[in-house]
C-alpha cells in the first residue's frame, strides 16, 4: 500500500535511511527521534524564557514517559511534527509583524506536512494575523507537496482514505465514547457538531498571548471524540502542557495505553478505549475545574 505519511515525514525517513549503515535495523531511527525530543526540550527551555514564563516547565516535556516511550523507544515521527509546532507556537505568540507571522505559519505548515494532527491548532495560532499565517502555511505545504503532486497526482493522499476506513472513522465505529451513548447513525454527525462547537468556543475565548490553553482544548477535544488507540497522537498535547496548558490534559496521554494493551489485561480493544478515555475525561474536567498550576512563576516573572 502507498504510505500514509506526508512529505516532510518521508524526507526524514529518506534522510535517515541514506546515512544508515546496512544492518543497523531500528537504532538509527530511534536515535534520530530521540534527538528531536532532546532538542525540543532545550527549545522549550529557551522559548519559555523568551516568553517570560518559568523555563522549568520544559521538564514536563523532557521527563514525560510518553515522550521517552514513543519518540525514543518507538521512534515515531510525531516528534518531528511536534517540534515544528512548538516553533510555530513560539514565533506566532511573539509575532508583531506580517513577516514574523508568515514565518510562524510556515513552521506550522511543515508540522502539518509531517503529521496531520497539528492542523487542529491552525485556527488558534492564526487568530492574530490570519492572512499572513495562512500564506505561510500554504507556502510551506505547496513547497513540499508540489513535487509529489506532479509525480503521482491524487495518489499523494497515499493510504489516508484506507486508514480512515480501517480504523473505523469512516463508519463511526471508532468513536468509542460517543457510540456508547448514541445510535450508530448519529455518531459521526454528533462528532462533527461537538468538534465544531469546541472550535467556536475556543476561538471566542483564545488568549492570543497564551494560545497553548486554547490549543490544548482543541486537541484534547479531538482526542476525546476520536479516541485513538495510538498514544503518540497525544505528544503534541504534552508540548502544549509544557508551554502552559493545564497538566490535567496529561490524562489523555495515558488513555490510549489501556486501549493499546487491552488484550493483555483481558479486555476488548473497544472496551479499553471506552474505559481509558472515560476516566481521562473525568480527570480532565476535575483538573480544569480545580485549576491549580503545577508550577508558579518565580518572583519577578509575569
Amino acid at each position: 500500500m502507498p504510505t500514509i505519511y506526508p512529505p516532510v515525514a518521508e524526507a526524514v525517513f529518506a534522510g535517515v535511511t541514506a546515512v544508515t549503515p546496512a544492518g543497523s535495523r531500528e537504532r538509527p531511527m530511534q536515535l534520530t527521534m530521540a534527538g528531536f525530543a532532546f532538542g525540543l526540550g532545550a527549545f522549550l527551555w529557551y522559548g519559555l524564557r523568551l516568553l517570560g514564563r518559568d523555563p522549568r516547565r520544559a521538564v514536563l516535556w523532557a521527563w514525560c514517559p510518553l515522550v521517552a516511550l514513543e519518540a525514543g523507544n518507538n521512534a515515531h515521527v510525531e516528534v518531528v511534527a511536534v517540534a515544528f509546532t512548538a516553533v510555530a507556537v513560539l514565533v506566532l505568540t511573539r509575532a508583531r509583524t506580517g513577516g514574523a507571522a508568515a514565518l510562524g505559519g510556515a513552521a506550522l505548515g511543515l508540522a502539518v506536512a509531517t503529521k496531520l494532527t497539528p492542523a487542529l491548532l491552525a485556527p488558534v495560532l492564526a487568530r492574530r494575523r490570519p492572512v499572513a499565517v495562512g500564506l505561510g502555511v500554504a507556502g510551506a505545504l505547496c513547497a513540499v507537496y508540489l513535487p509529489h503532486v506532479l509525480a503521482v497526482g491524487p495518489g499523494v493522499l497515499g493510504y489516508l482514505p484506507g486508514y480512515l476506513h480501517e480504523e473505523g472513522y469512516a463508519d463511526g465505529s471508532r468513536f468509542a465514547l460517543l457510540d456508547l451513548v448514541l445510535p450508530d447513525h448519529l455518531v459521526r454527525p454528533v462528532a462533527v457538531v461537538v468538534l465544531a462547537t469546541v472550535a467556536v468556543v475556543v476561538l471566542r475565548t483564545v488568549e492570543e498571548d497564551e494560545p497553548w490553553r486554547a490549543g490544548a482544548a482543541m486537541v484534547g477535544a479531538a482526542l476525546l471524540v476520536t479516541a485513538p488507540t495510538y498514544p503518540w497522537y497525544a505528544m503534541v498535547l504534552v508540548m502544549l502542557v509544557a508551554y502552559g496548558a493545564s497538566t490535567a490534559w496529561f490524562a489523555l496521554a495515558v488513555a490510549a495505553y489501556l486501549a493499546q494493551f487491552a488484550p493483555q489485561v483481558g479486555l476488548a480493544t473497544h472496551d479499553g478505549q471506552r474505559i481509558g478515555y472515560a476516566v481521562a475525561l473525568v480527570a480532565v474536567v476535575v483538573g480544569l475545574l480545580r485549576g491549580r498550576p503545577v508550577m508558579r512563576p518565580r518572583r519577578g516573572q509575569v
